[in-house]
């Protein structure tokens, strides 16, 4: 689905619009498992599953070798939504909780889940 010199434009931009649309859709599924806070999360993490999945749908088929046809464009544009999602979900509420209770005692806590 990458950009090739003899790929017509039409057939790359439909290509991008279908890596968005199951991108988005993706982090839309992955947003009924983990609700966000706010609607200015909800959107800023929804805008990164979907600009991730453009961005990297293509060189992740590449780099497996997986065939390039539209189902596997559409299954792993939507799983790197939905991976995108719950990683700065994480990575937000990780810091949040930081913030919240200390740098030293959140390492603690972490130390503890290891037992």
């Amino acid at each position: 689905m990458g950009l090739k010199t003899d790929m017509p434009i039409k057939e790359y931009t439909a290509g991008k619009l279908i890596t968005a649309l199951a991108g988005g859709t993706g982090a839309a599924i992955a947003m009924a498992v983990l609700i966000p806070r706010s609607k200015k999360e909800a959107f800023l993490r929804g805008y990164v599953g979907l600009a991730s999945s453009v961005i990297s749908t293509d060189m992740i088929i590449r780099r497996l070798q997986l065939p390039a046809d539209t189902e596997t464009v559409i299954f792993v544009a939507a799983a790197v939504g939905f991976s995108a999602w719950f990683t700065l979900g994480a990575a937000a509420r990780s810091l949040e909780r930081i913030r919240q209770i200390g740098l030293i005692q959140a390492w603690e806590e972490l130390k503890g889940w290891r037992r």
